[in-house]
């Protein structure tokens, strides 16, 4: 009613009046504390002016402060509230660090070490900004400076160019026909690269949805730039490329590439959506077939992973692949630093494997070449531990002049004596829709 300052003018009989003090205590016993305490006590019962008075239950979700604020703000709520109303005012509470140079000095206009935001938004764009707020460790003091922030643009660039591919690679797809089609049931029942690309994704959206509970963020992008580094554009993608190139446009390894795709894309947008506003929300205005309808990815629901697409049998069988896979890549970079084979496509992989193996290799048709990027592979049965073993084939077999596969079938239908067999069927099938 009259101010902080009359806890200093007025006697304890005026700052009492009106109020019933405990038995046999007089006003004019009490005398008013002139210590500093009124600024931490306003602040501290924030709570009750901001949530209880509004009728909002307590306690409050979050406070966020500064991590000076452990014995400040932070303690002096705690204690008011635990005196009023028996609880804390808050469930968490999360501390964030100061701003520093790149040598974790203070920002001075005197030292001339200041990083202005609107200069670096000038510079890189919003979403390069708020991509670089989102990789570091907020606990901790935060080093920034234009190079820090100017080196985030290749990781950007990285998740940006890997929705690109997605969206590229999948404009023809129309997603009606696929139940219907002949050979359905191929798209789900053969195992494949695209079994262990869904359980990669629907991984990430797991761990993706813990962390940001934990408000882990600067872990989320490190997932998922790795989620696309790695699985996606090193192994995925390479898998992938031949056939969505170059097989038939709705043969059912084509099909089933592009859904997985789709599917990837779609949630990889809505995933990067908090962090990389701009980027995501133009992405999805480019999305075939989305999951949800929304019109902005911003009004469009978080991701759910799928726990039914992370299966210990698709990740027992590609980690013998993928870890055979650095083995095949060792040595294809030795054919090349010795000057000797520069393209994979010109290589065959040989497979040593078990029975059981191989027989797991043979249901998974031509990926276990495609993974590692050769024109072919064959598989060898082994009692040994299993290994892979690349040869140089380009003295052995032709190129097919479509795929640039070096494959024993190029050459094998007369109609197209320079190309593979399935290239062969493929222009057949070209030629015949021209006419």
């Amino acid at each position: 009613k009259h101010g902080s300052d009359s806890w200093f003018t007025d006697m304890p009989e005026q700052l009492l009046a009106g109020c019933t003090l405990p038995e046999g205590l007089k006003a004019s016993d009490l005398t008013s504390e002139h210590d500093i305490f009124d600024v931490w006590f306003e602040s501290g019962s924030s709570w009750a002016a901001v949530h209880e008075a509004q009728g909002w239950p307590m306690p409050v979700e979050m406070y966020l402060e500064g991590s000076d604020q452990h014995r400040g703000w932070f303690q002096l709520s705690l204690l008011p509230a635990l005196g009023a109303i028996h609880k804390p005012p808050f469930n968490i509470v999360l501390t964030h660090g100061f701003i520093v140079d790149e040598q974790a000095r203070k920002m001075s206009k005197s030292l001339g070490n200041v990083v202005d935001p609107q200069e670096e938004l000038n510079k890189y764009g919003a979403d390069v900004i708020r991509l670089w707020v989102a990789s570091v460790d907020y606990q901790n003091d935060v080093r920034t400076s234009d190079n820090l922030i100017k080196s985030l643009q290749d990781e950007y660039r990285k998740v940006r160019n890997t929705i690109r591919f997605m969206l590229g690679t999948t404009c023809d797809y129309n997603p009606a026909p696929l139940a219907s089609a002949p050979q359905s049931s191929v798209l789900t029942s053969q195992p494949s690269i695209d079994d262990w690309a869904r359980m990669k994704l629907h991984q990430l959206i797991a761990d993706v949805t813990k962390l940001n509970e934990e408000f882990a963020f600067y872990k989320v992008f490190k997932l998922i730039h790795d989620f696309c580094n790695m699985d996606l554009s090193q192994i995925y993608f390479v898998a992938i490329k031949d056939r969505l190139y170059c097989d038939a446009a709705d043969s059912p390894r084509r099909r089933r590439a592009q859904s997985v795709l789709i599917e990837i894309a779609d949630n990889l947008i809505r995933m990067i959506a908090p962090i990389l506003v701009h980027t995501a929300e133009e992405a999805w205005s480019h999305l075939h077939a989305k999951t949800d309808g929304s019109e902005s990815v911003h009004l469009a629901r978080f991701p759910i992973s799928d726990a039914s697409a992370i299966s210990d049998q698709v990740r027992q069988d590609w980690d013998l692949i993928l870890r055979l896979r650095d083995s095949a890549m060792m040595q294809l970079e030795k054919f090349k630093r010795e000057g000797g084979l520069t393209n994979p496509l010109d290589a065959q992989a040989i497979y040593y494997v078990t029975s059981q193996q191989a027989d797991m290799l043979r249901r998974l048709g031509e990926d276990p070449a495609d993974v590692l990027g050769v024109g072919s592979h064959r598989i060898e049965i082994t009692s040994d531990e299993p290994r892979v073993l690349i040869e140089d084939v380009r003295n052995k077999f032709k190129d097919c002049a479509r795929s640039w596969k070096r494959r024993s079938d190029v050459g094998s239908d007369p109609d197209y004596s320079d190309l593979s067999k399935r290239d062969a069927d493929v222009m057949r099938q070209i030629n015949r829709s021209k006419h």
